[in-house]
């Protein structure tokens, strides 16, 4: 018998391209976007060798596909200031399907927008 437990995270940098586009009604900017890029990971994964009886873990790194979407509303709160409202999806598709992680996901953000 073994038991084993592993805990472990992936590493992900992620460089992409997104277009948007953005309308404006007054104080109000809703706007969408979408687009894809490549994203590094450093994907931990174990598997069972029935012949040595042994456990191995390995960090697989490799180069993935990303692809990411969202939308969102920009509200103008004055000439310097803009509070906005954004929701995005993302996801890699192509994912190793050993791996012990899951890099897709939701993500809601809020937050106030200042220029320089």
């Amino acid at each position: 018998t073994i038991n084993w437990d592993i805990s472990a995270k992936a590493n992900s940098t992620n460089l992409g391209l997104v277009f948007g586009y953005q309308r404006s009604f007054r104080r109000l900017q809703p706007y969408v976007f979408a687009g894809a890029g490549a994203s590094f990971i450093d994907a931990p994964t174990a598997f069972y060798d029935p012949e040595q009886n042994r456990i191995n873990y390995r960090t697989l790194s490799g180069t993935h596909l990303q692809v990411i979407a969202g939308a969102g509303f920009n509200y103008r709160l004055s000439k310097t200031f803009i509070l906005f409202l954004e929701g995005q999806a993302a996801t890699i598709p192509d994912i190793p399907k050993n791996s012990a992680t899951h890099l897709s996901g939701v993500s809601a953000l809020i937050g106030i927008k200042a220029p320089l």
